[in-house]
């Protein structure tokens, strides 16, 4: 969501789907991807992830990424969240839900809530 104090807030609803994506095992992959909401407004998802001889993937490092500036191009990074630790064994699927808002200008109405569900 893109606060404004001048007018309605922008809410936006974006959907990811990354498959098919491969990952063979014993190997990793990074995975990027970014959204834009009211011209001013970025949000990043980074994360890493392996895939273990046995088939069972592993989420070992991830961060969501909030910027927001005077264009949805912007460098002003304004919060940041990480998570890890996601295991999924063949078959499975698990959900994080990450929360990031703008810690750094006072902004908490400024904010992304991201629902990453992998399935392996």
């Amino acid at each position: 969501m893109d606060y404004e104090d001048f007018g309605p807030n922008t809410v936006c609803n974006r959907g990811f789907s990354l498959t098919p994506r491969t990952v063979t095992s014993e190997t990793a992959k990074r995975i990027h991807l970014a959204s834009r909401c009211g011209g001013e407004i970025r949000v990043e998802v980074h994360y890493r992830l392996a895939v273990d001889p046995n088939g069972v993937i592993r989420v070992t490092e991830g961060l969501v990424e909030f910027y927001e500036g005077a264009s949805e191009d912007t460098s002003d990074l304004d919060g940041a969240q990480t998570f890890a630790n996601m295991i999924l064994f063949p078959g499975a699927s698990a959900s994080r839900n990450i929360h990031v808002q703008n810690w750094s200008e006072g902004q908490p109405d400024d904010k992304a809530d991201v629902t990453l569900t992998l399935r392996n």
